[in-house]
C-alpha cells in the first residue's frame, strides 16, 4: 500500500538520492545543558516497523518528539518523504502523522467517537464520513460500537489503548509514532495488542516507529531495532542480527534476557515438532 503523508510540505525540491521515508541526519538535542541526543542519524524505509529501545533517559522519546515536531533539534536535519521538515509548522506536520502514547492520550472530557474523530474534524470531514470512519476504526481495533458514546474513564486500560490506536489510524497517515503504548498494561492485554498492531502493520503497510523498554517486545514487533544509549544509536539492525552479533558489551547485556526467552521459545517449538513427528 502506497500512501503519501498528507502534509503541505515546503516547495523546496525533495532529496532524490535517498529513498528513506524518514531520514534523521546528525541530530542533537540538549535539555538544560544536558545532551540527550548526540549526533543521531537514522534511516527508516517506507513500510518498516522500527523499534527504538534503550535505558531510561537515553533519548528514545526525545527522538520521537523530534519526528513529530513537538520539540525542535539543536542541530541536524529531519526529512519526511525526502522533504526537510524545518520549514513546515508543527501543526501542519502532525496532521499527517499518527501518534499513540501510553494510556492512549485520550481527552477525558470527550467521548470515544469524538476522540477518534478529532483530527478528521480539524481537516473538515463531513458528519457522515466521520461516523463511517469511527465505526470502521472501532471494528479495526476489535471494539464494540457500544463504546462510541462512552468516556475514557469508563474503559479499561486495554480499551483506552485501542481507542488511541484507532485515533492514530483514523486520518490514514502513512507514518505512525508510538511511545511505549503498551507498557502499563497487563501481560495478556499487552500480548493481544502486540499481535493486533502487527496485523495492522501488515495490512496497512504504514511506517511505524515504536518506543519500548522491553527487548522481547522489540524482537517480536520490529523489522529493525535501534538501540540507543547516552543519546547515541549503538546498533541499528534486524532482531536476528542483533541477537547473533551484538555490537558492544552493553548490547550483549541489554539483550541477555531476550536471548534466553528466544532460546526457550525455540526449544519449546522444537519439542512440539519432535512430539508431533513421533
Amino acid at each position: 500500500m502506497h500512501v503519501q503523508v498528507n502534509v503541505p510540505y515546503s516547495t523546496r525540491p525533495a532529496i532524490r538520492e535517498n529513498p528513506a521515508q524518514i531520514l534523521v541526519r546528525d541530530v542533537s538535542k540538549s535539555y538544560s545543558g544536558i545532551r540527550v541526543l548526540d549526533g543521531v542519524s537514522l534511516e527508516i524505509e517506507k513500510g518498516e516497523f522500527v523499534v527504538l529501545i534503550g535505558p531510561s533517559g537515553g533519548g528514545k522519546t526525545t527522538l520521537l518528539k523530534l519526528l513529530n515536531k513537538l520539540i525542535l533539534p539543536d542541530s541536524g536535519s529531519i526529512y519526511l518523504d525526502g522533504h526537510l521538515t524545518a520549514p513546515v509548522s508543527g501543526d501542519k506536520l502532525r496532521r499527517g502523522i499518527g501518534y499513540v502514547i501510553q494510556g492512549g492520550g485520550l481527552f477525558p472530557h470527550m467521548t470515544v467517537a469524538d476522540n477518534i474523530s478529532i483530527m478528521m474534524k480539524v481537516k473538515g470531514a463531513s458528519v457522515a464520513d466521520i461516523d463511517d470512519r469511527v465505526r470502521a476504526m472501532l471494528s479495526m481495533v476489535d471494539l464494540p460500537m457500544s463504546v462510541m458514546d462512552e468516556y475514557p474513564c469508563q474503559l479499561s486500560g486495554g480499551q483506552q489503548q485501542r481507542v488511541g490506536v484507532a485515533r492514530a489510524f483514523a486520518t490514514d497517515p502513512s507514518i505512525i509514532l508510538m511511545d511505549e503504548p503498551f507498557s502499563a498494561l497487563d501481560p495478556l492485554t499487552r500480548q493481544d495488542l502486540q499481535d493486533q498492531i502487527l496485523a495492522l502493520h501488515r495490512q496497512s503497510g504504514k511506517t511505524i516507529v515504536f518506543v519500548t523498554h522491553d527487548m522481547d517486545e522489540a524482537i517480536k514487533l520490529a523489522d529493525r531495532i535501534a538501540i540507543i544509549q547516552h543519546g547515541k544509536v549503538i546498533q541499528y539492525d534486524t532482531p536476528a542480527n542483533i541477537l547473533a552479533t551484538p555490537a558492544s558489551d552493553f548490547v550483549t547485556r541489554f539483550i541477555g534476557r531476550a536471548q534466553r526467552v528466544s532460546a526457550t521459545l525455540e526449544a519449546g517449538r522444537q519439542q512440539m515438532e519432535e512430539g508431533g513427528a513421533s
